[in-house]
Order: C-alpha cells, then structure tokens, then sequence
C-alpha cells in the first residue's frame, strides 16, 4: 500500500512549497513566472505526472517500501513543482482581468465587463453570483481582450443562465480580505481574482458554452423545477440541496439551525449520495448486464452524478472513491479502502493543490477516515452489548439502526469535531441526539425526492404523488433541527485557547492512523515510530476511548466557555442583517431595531426577541413591521413619541397604534434623549431627536454604544455634529449602497466612532471615503451581514 506514504509525501511536498511562496514572494516582473505558471502543458503535466508513476511504484507491492527511498523524493518535489505552478496568488498577465483588479485594490474603479457566463449562477436572497469567463474590459474610454474569470453580484432579476453572454456596468475590485475569513484566498481556490458588484446587466447573445454543460445544466434546472412544484416550502430547498447539491434556496434561519445542531452534513452532497447511486445502478442493472458491465454503467453514472452536483472537494472525493469501487468489480480485486480514499486524495490534489486548503475537503476526508479507523473499533463493544439485551430475532435490525445512526456518526464527530472547533469556533452538544433522529430517514428522501423528479418528468401528476415518499421524513427532518436548535449547547461558540489542544489531537490521531497502516502492510519497519508498548495509540483496544476522552476533554472547555458566556453573561452581541439589527444583551435578552423597509431581511432572527424597537414610522415600514407582529409577539414594543398632546398623530402611525392595542401588545412611547433601561446590566437606550420618519437610537451597552440605523439623512448628520456629546466607544453601521445617504466628514469627525461597519459596494463621494479611509473599518458584504462580540473588557471581535 505505497499509495498511502506517496500521497502524505505529495501533500507534505504542496505545503513545502506554500510556506516558501509565503516567505520569499516571487517577483512577478520576471517572464519565467508567467511562462510557469500559464502554459498548459505544464500545468496538466505536472497534474499528471503523480497520478502516470503510481503504475512504476507498484512494481514493489511484495517489498512495498524497498522504493521509497526513490518515490518519495520524486513525489516531494511533484508537490512542490505543482503548486508554484498553481499557487494562491499567481503572477497574472497584463491582459487577466485579475491583473486590473489588483491594481485599482479593494476600492475598485467603474467598468464594464463583456464576458459568458461560465458556472451554475447561484442565487441568493437579493442578489445572483455568476461566474463570467471575461471577454472584454471597456476602461479608460477603450475596449481591451482580457482572459480570466470574475465574479459578479447581480440583482436578483433578470435572472441569466450558463451560456449567456452579458455586459455587466459596475466596480471592478479585488477581493476583501475579512477579519475572520479570507475571502481573496477562498476565490483563489476557484481560479477567481477579481469581483465585480454590478449594477446592471445586460444580455447580449445565448447559446454559447459547451454543449455538454449546456444539456446537463438544463436538466438540473428542470430536475430543481419539478421538486418545487411537487413539495411544498421549505421542503423542496431542502430536497434540493440534498439531490441536487442546490444549497441557495434553503432559508438562511434553517441553515442556522443546521449549523447549529451538527446536521448540516446531509445537505452536501457526500460519500452516502454516491452509495445510493452506485448501489441502486448495480442492483437495477447487474440481473440484465452482468455485474462487470454494470460496474461499467455505475463509473458513468456517478461520473454524471458528481459533474451534475457540482463537483465540490466533498462530492468530488466520493466520487472517485466509488469510481475505485465500481472499478474493483470489474478487475474482480477489492482495494483495501485506506488505499481509495487515499489514492482520491492524490487525484484531488493533482488537479488542483489549493484543495488541500478547503475545510469541504478536509472535513470529508476526516469523517471518511474516522469511518473507515473508529468505527469498527466502536462496534465490537456496542454489539457484545446489544447481544446480551436486544432478543435474537431483532439483533439484525437493531445492530444496524445502531451502527448507522450512533457508531458512524460518534465516528465521525471523533475525526471532525476538533476541526470544526478550530475552522468555525464552535460545536454542538446536542449533535448525536439530532444526527440520532434524523439519519435514519435520509435515505427515504434521497429516493423518494429520485423518484418524484423522474415521475415528475414523464407526468407531474404522479411525480407528486411520489414526491409523498420523500415529504414525510423531509418534515421530519425539518422539525427535529428546528427543536434541537433551541437546546441549550446548540451552536457553542469556544474560545480561541482551545486550538493548541485541537493540534494536540490531530498529532496523535495521525500516529494512531500511521499505526493502523503499519498493522495493515504488515511491514513494522515502514514508518519509524518510537515503540512504547504502553502509549494507548499503539494497544488498538485503547484507541477509541482515548480518541474519545480527548474529545470530551476539548468539549468541556468548549462547555465551561459556553456556560460563562451564557449563563454568567460575558459578552454582548449584536447582529446587522440589512437594516435590522438584532442585540443580545449579557443576561440574554435581545433587542430586535427595525430599519427602513427598503431592505429589510425576512431572514432576521427576532422571533425570540422580548423587546421590539420601532426607527423608522413611514407607512411602508411600518406595514413590515405590522405583518412581524402577525407571527411573533414581543413582550414590549417601543416606538418614538410622536402621538402626544402638543403635536398631531401622523396617519400612518395612528393606523400602526389601532393595531397593535387591537393584538394586545404591550406598547411604550419614548421621548428623546429619555434612557429606557433593559435588564439589570447596564444596558439601555435613547432615541435621539429626530424629524420626519427617521428616529435614531443610541444604544448603550456597558463600554460600548451602538448607532442605528444609518440611513440617516445628511442634513441631519450635519445638525447633531456639534450638538450631541458622542461616547468615546462608538461603533457607526455606515448606510447601504441602496440607501441614497453617505456619511459627511463633518458628521465622522465630531463623532470619532471606534469601529465603522462598511458595508461592500458602497459609492460615498470622496470627501466622505477619505474620512472613511482614517477610521478603523469592518468590511462586510450586506447581504450576509455582520456578527460583533463586545467582551466585559469592552473588546470588539467578529
């Protein structure tokens, strides 16, 4: 089994060469650069090589390790070579439109950009992303060839397809760079160095692309139709994401829950998809063909399937991990699966060696390895147990409900916890008792949703009657994450102090693996490793328990962290989604401000939000915030005291108060300047005087005080510059794109905020960016928005 070593030695070789482009960057300025990294023939040789000499080093299957002293050598430099080819930030041409975007930063410059649209769009709330192979570049009053991809956000609608060819009229920039999210690094990953927001789009022609794409993206498309005609809402998202690999439509509050809950793993389309896939083509069709020609059928099909989905880091291992299965049939020769999956890795990383930096790949390959290592060491116990209390007649049934449901998935979570902990600074508690509920079901949806959009196809009548078999466990799915979401320890978030212990962990989970692969070769020379006869990693029955122990020893620091925040009340929160910001106090009470309605999220979380908090009082606004209250009550609800004895009730306002004291609903007027106390921890509010339909709070959070909202107008900014005594620790959300306002420099320098939340997109005039440019800023993009923790020491962290 070299293939294992080779592929450690390759990747070990891609880091090599990532830790040296790091510290002693390339000047781009040389042509070798270009030339390396640009020529085709060099790029896809070098992709190939490691996967052409697997043949040569098989040759020394009876003395596996006699050429290793040769291979990994060879292999190392592969690793190296393959990512200076291919590396993070590549020296670009001066015609790739990564080359412009560069150059203007991440301020950008206005341009047009003609290009195809070269990716399955994905659609958000209130915006699409396409990916755009650019054609043209319209700058500077010229029209220049460029190559390369950007990609673009666009409005909502019209809605485009792959193959279009377009001209989007926007800024041309590169991308941010977050303070907790590498946004550039992560389109690079993609071959993407360049965005674009685009305020319009325009078609051109259509038709173009491959043809290939073109046929295959059409049946997505009507395969993603037929399911949101045949389930109902959020079901057919859901069955789309996990059929189809089309995440967009599920509602951003239920992919929280998923997070939140450990679950979100059935949404990706992975190993277990493929299983079904490969299995249901090999029992259709080995009683007609054969078992071999049916082998041959299943290679296609899930070939199909991967590019159908996607091919993501985590659809694209499973694929090449059933590929290598159904190929076992044919040569009549059963791998051992330690050498699958890590025979994918190699393939993964010969195509692009960036993958090694994507959390997909890396969590699919643990859990898959936890599967292949944990899982049978967890079992002999579980069913020497099952033996002596489950009835013979149900031991079958039990023992594999058991191992599907609690062995694979403590599995698993053994092998991806720690990383979740480490990537995401969080976890989940109750993640075995959701998996627990709603693995079971996953299946039924996979072929029930399978079968609804074949039958829907030939007739949508009887796709709907069989999308029946799917609609039962999906809203069973559905209902459980949505409990267990409101568990105490869903969603933990865990301090930063952790991750050495999570290095810990991996460290000796990779000596655990080495000792697996050395008992499996049967060679106890292949790897020199110390022999302790009395660690626990070399006595297999140990490992599991220690695995496991290690585990709960991360936890309860992730649980003692967790109960300090919650229950003693370290932090405060608040959440910007639009014009809503949602603040959670230290005792945990939230604030819910509602905005302009302009632009606002549906999606906000208010619905466990006791205090309601109304700035904004035109009809417009006020109509969203009637038709909230239809489906969630606040226990008090606080608006601006414009109905009193010296001045008339606004229309709109006295239509507002009919209704709510017509509900029921506790209400307050507030005057300005007046505190509104909440809870017992130095939390309160104030609404500043303002006029017309705009009523601005500050709110006051021990060190901190937030301004809401932004849209206020700028005569107005200029009036309160000098007349209110602004707190040293201010934290100012800047106005959207959308909004009409800026903020004015006058306004920023009296002011003098602490933090500014700046959304992307935004078009200030240069008076105004200037100012900007000298506070301390938080770049967000406002369609996903922004999380800020502010610690008891008055600290802000994303």
């Amino acid at each position: 089994m070299p293939i294992v070593p080779l592929t450690v030695i390759f990747a070990a070789g891609i880091l090599l060469a990532h830790g040296f482009w790091q510290a002693r960057p390339t000047q781009c300025s040389h042509s070798f650069w270009l030339m390396w990294q640009h020529t085709p023939a060099i790029r896809w040789g070098l992709s190939a090589a490691p996967l052409l000499l697997l043949p040569l080093v098989f040759r020394y299957r009876r003395t596996r390790f006699r050429g290793m002293g040769v291979w990994a050598p060879i292999y190392l430099l592969l690793g190296m070579a393959l990512y200076t080819a291919h590396p993070f930030y590549p020296c670009l041409p001066p015609h790739h439109v990564g080359h412009w975007a560069r150059m203007w930063g991440t301020e950008g410059y206005p341009v047009m950009v003609t290009g195809v649209v070269s990716d399955w769009p994905e659609e958000k709330e209130r915006a699409t992303f396409y990916r755009i192979q650019a054609e043209t570049l319209h700058v500077h009053g010229r029209v220049r060839p460029v190559i390369g991809d950007v990609l673009v956000k666009a409005p909502r609608y019209p809605a485009y397809r792959y193959g279009d060819r377009v001209r989007a009229v926007g800024t041309l920039r590169l991308p941010p760079v977050f303070d907790d999210f590498d946004y550039r690094r992560y389109l690079a990953r993609q071959g993407i160095y360049a965005t674009l927001r685009a305020e319009r789009v325009v078609p051109l022609s259509r038709g173009h692309g491959r043809p290939f794409w073109r046929a295959l993206y059409a049946v997505r498309r009507q395969a993603a139709y037929i399911l949101d005609v045949t389930l109902p809402p959020p079901y057919a998202a859901l069955a789309q994401g996990i059929l189809l690999g089309i995440e967009s439509g599920i509602p951003r509050s239920l992919y929280r829950d998923f997070n939140a809950t450990g679950t979100s793993h059935i949404i990706v389309i992975s190993g277990f998809n493929i299983a079904i896939v490969t299995g249901l083509i090999l029992a259709l069709l080995a009683p007609l063909l054969g078992r071999r020609r049916a082998a041959l059928v299943a290679i296609v099909g899930v070939a199909l399937y991967v590019l159908f989905v996607g091919a993501d880091a985590a659809v694209l291992r499973a694929g090449i991990m059933g590929g290598v299965y159904a190929s076992s049939l044919i040569v009549r020769r059963r791998p051992h699966v330690l050498n699958t999956l890590f025979f994918a890795g190699m393939v993964m990383l010969a195509l692009s060696p960036l993958t090694l930096w994507d959390v997909g790949f890396q969590l699919s390959f643990l859990a898959t390895l936890g599967l292949i290592l944990i899982a049978p060491l967890l079992q002999r116990p579980v069913r020497r147990v099952l033996v002596t209390v489950v009835p013979p007649q149900w031991y079958g049934p039990v023992a594999r409900l058991i191992d599907e449901a609690v062995v694979i998935t403590l599995a698993a979570q053994l092998a991806t916890t720690p990383l979740i902990i480490a990537v995401f600074g969080r976890t989940s508690l109750v993640a075995p008792v959701s998996n627990l509920l709603i693995l079971p079901v996953q299946p039924l949806i996979m072929v029930g949703a399978a079968l609804g959009t074949v039958a829907g196809w030939v007739w949508l009548p009887l796709g709907k009657a069989l999308a029946l078999v799917a609609w039962v466990p999906l809203a069973w799915t559905v209902w459980v994450v949505e409990k267990t979401a409101r568990w105490p320890g869903a969603g933990v978030a865990t301090p930063a102090g952790l991750r050495p212990l999570v290095f810990v962990y991996y460290a000796l989970f990779g000596l655990f693996v080495a000792r697996e692969y050395i008992r499996l070769t049967g060679s106890p020379r292949a790897i020199p490793l110390p022999s302790w006869r009395g660690f626990p990693l070399f006595q297999r029955r140990a490992v599991a328990p220690f695995l496991f122990v290690g585990l709960v020893l991360i936890t309860a620091g992730t649980r003692s962290s967790w109960t300090s925040m919650v229950r003693l009340g370290q932090e405060h929160v608040f959440r910007l989604r639009g014009t809503t910001l949602v603040w959670q106090t230290r005792q945990r009470v939230s604030v819910t401000l509602f905005g302009t309605a302009t632009s606002w999220s549906e999606d906000t979380t208010f619905v466990d939000s006791p205090v309601w908090v109304v700035t904004h009082t035109d009809a417009r606004s006020l109509a969203f915030v009637r038709q909230a209250l239809q489906d969630h009550r606040p226990t008090l609800l606080i608006l601006p005291a414009l109905c009193v004895q010296t001045a008339p009730c606004p229309p709109a306002m006295r239509s507002f108060l009919v209704t709510v004291d017509a509900w029921g609903i506790p209400r307050g007027m507030l005057s300005p300047r007046t505190p509104f106390r909440i809870g017992d921890g130095g939390t309160f509010l104030e609404y500043l005087p303002g006029g017309a339909d705009v009523h601005p709070v500050l709110l006051h959070a021990g060190e901190v005080t937030v301004f809401f909202p932004a849209d206020v107008p700028v005569a107005w900014q200029d009036a309160w510059a000098d007349r209110i005594a602004w707190p040293s620790s201010l934290v100012l959300p800047l106005p959207l794109p959308e909004s009409g306002t800026w903020p004015t420099s006058r306004f920023l320098r009296a002011a003098r905020p602490r933090w500014v939340l700046l959304p992307l997109g935004v078009t200030y005039p240069p008076s105004s960016r200037r100012a900007v440019a000298t506070l301390p800023a938080w770049a967000y993009d406002p369609d996903e928005g922004i999380d800020v923790r502010v610690g008891r020491d008055g600290r802000l962290r994303r």
